[in-house]
């Protein structure tokens, strides 16, 4: 599904929600050991976070942010709230540590850290989907029933934007059987949760592809 489709379903009635990995970021040091929480976007990264809000954009009243706590995160929804022509974005964004990686998946952050430390995290977490279980995370299939619980709690708009991380996107992705772990979750690619008018809901991959402006692989996934 494209993001011009996502468009065109909130103006056909449809409510989404859109959890979206945040742009690209800024070299992470391996051994910092808050996994970048104050670890910014960098200038491509803001670019194209604020081309995707101009391909999101419609009535601002109607479109609610959540973040991650994060900076990388944060950043990104300003962008493209930016985009979406919303000029006091930063008010508009309601950030929660719960859509931090560590929200529902991390058990023992130490041991994740490692991960980072080692630069084995991305290949780690495409276990931890396929296995449903590693060392540090807690399972796979209770995160996500989790994180979907909160997520259907949260005051929503007819357009939920949730600026969020690799493993959260990724693995609710994989759950749901609309991404078979071929290629890679890039910066800005998002879940979307579809509710149409007559109560059906479905799940898609929304890759994020522009015109000249095609997100490129990290080493570091957070």
């Amino acid at each position: 599904m494209s993001v011009e489709e996502i468009v065109r379903a909130v103006n056909n009635g449809c409510r989404v929600v859109l959890i979206i990995r945040h742009a690209d970021k800024e070299n992470l040091d391996p051994l910092e050991m808050g996994n970048g929480v104050e670890l910014p976007i960098s200038c491509e990264g803001k670019r194209k976070a604020f081309q995707i809000g101009k391909l999101l954009k419609i009535q601002n009243d109607e479109v609610v942010f959540y973040s991650s706590t994060r900076l990388r995160a944060i950043m990104t929804a300003c962008e493209i709230a930016r985009g979406m022509g919303i000029s006091d974005s930063r008010n508009r964004i309601i950030t929660d540590t719960k859509f931090s990686n560590s929200g529902f998946y991390y058990k023992n952050a130490m041991r994740v850290w490692k991960l980072f430390r080692n630069g084995t995290f991305y290949q780690k977490a495409v276990e931890y989907m396929i296995n449903g279980s590693m060392d540090g995370f807690y399972p796979m299939k209770e995160a996500i029933r989790k994180f979907e619980n909160y997520v259907g709690n949260l005051e929503h708009g007819t357009l939920t934007i949730i600026v969020s991380h690799f493993l959260i996107v990724s693995s609710l992705l994989y759950m749901k059987r609309v991404w078979n772990l071929h290629g890679c979750i890039n910066p800005l690619d998002s879940a979307a949760i579809i509710m149409s008018p007559t109560g059906v809901t479905t799940f898609s991959y929304v890759p994020f592809i522009v015109k000249n402006c095609a997100a490129s692989p990290e080493r570091y996934r957070g």
